[in-house]
C-alpha cells in the first residue's frame, strides 16, 4: 500500500499519525509526504535527518509563506493534485475536519476536494494521469477528534515518533512529546486498544484496508 500524508508545517506528520507511519513502514508500506509551509531558515537543518529517519519514497515541499501561507487556493489545489497524481496514493492522510488552526483547516478542505476531482481531467498536466483514492484518514494534531472511528494501537512505535520528533529539535521547548503521549495514552485508555493508541477520523475507508 503506498500512503501519502499532508501536514501543514514541518512536525505535524510526527506529532498527529507519525506512530502509525511507522506501522506502516514495519508492515513494507511506502510513505510519501508533503508540507504545505516553507520552513524557517532557523529550522532548515533539522529537516533533512527527519526525512532519512522515516525513510519516505518521496518529498513534497510547497513552499508556502505565512502568514495563512499568502496564496491563492487555485495555487494549493493544483500542487496538491500534482502531489496526489506522481504518488499515486492507496490511501491519504490529512487534518481532521475539526482542527482549529485555520493552517490545518485550509489543508485538510483543499485535500478533501483534490481527492474528487483528482479521479478527472481537471487541472491535468503533461505526463499526469487521473488518479483514484481507496482511503483517507484525518489525524489529530491540536484539537482532539470529538467522535473517532478509527483506534490505532502503536505501542509497538511510539520509541520510534519519540525519536523522530526529537530531531526536530527547535521545537523541544514546547514539550510536543509530551503532548502527544498524554494523547495517545487517552485514546489507548478510551479504546481500549493498547496502551498508546492513535486516533482518526474515516473519511474514505473499503473494509479489504481493516486488515493491511
Amino acid at each position: 500500500m503506498k500512503i501519502l500524508v499532508f501536514a501543514p508545517h514541518y512536525d505535524d506528520e510526527i506529532v498527529g499519525p507519525g506512530g502509525y507511519l511507522f506501522k506502516q513502514i514495519k508492515k513494507g508500506n511506502n510513505i510519501d509526504v508533503a508540507f504545505m509551509s516553507q520552513i524557517e531558515d532557523y529550522r532548515s537543518e533539522e529537516v533533512q535527518p527527519v526525512l532519512d529517519f522515516v525513510g519516505y519514497e518521496k518529498v513534497y515541499h510547497f513552499n508556502h509563506q505565512k502568514p495563512r501561507f499568502n496564496i491563492k487556493t487555485e495555487d494549493l489545489i493544483r500542487k496538491t493534485l500534482g502531489a496526489i497524481r506522481e504518488s499515486t496514493p492507496s490511501q491519504v492522510l490529512i487534518p481532521h475536519s475539526g482542527e482549529g488552526d485555520p493552517e490545518h483547516s485550509l489543508l485538510h478542505n483543499v485535500v478533501m476536494e483534490c481527492s474528487f476531482v483528482c479521479e478527472q481531467n481537471y487541472l491535468l498536466e503533461e505526463n499526469q494521469k487521473p488518479h483514484s483514492i481507496e482511503s483517507i484518514l484525518g489525524y489529530e494534531v491540536w484539537t482532539p477528534i470529538s467522535k473517532p472511528s478509527l483506534f490505532v494501537d502503536i505501542s509497538d512505535t511510539i520509541s520510534k515518533k519519540d525519536e523522530a520528533m526529537k530531531l526536530y529539535y527547535t521545537q523541544d521547548f514546547k514539550n510536543f512529546v509530551k503532548m502527544y503521549r498524554g494523547l495517545n495514552q487517552y485514546r489507548g485508555v478510551q479504546s481500549g486498544k493498547g496502551k498508546f493508541v492513535e486516533a482518526f477520523e474515516v473519511y474514505k475507508f473499503p473494509e479489504r484496508l481493516l486488515e493491511e
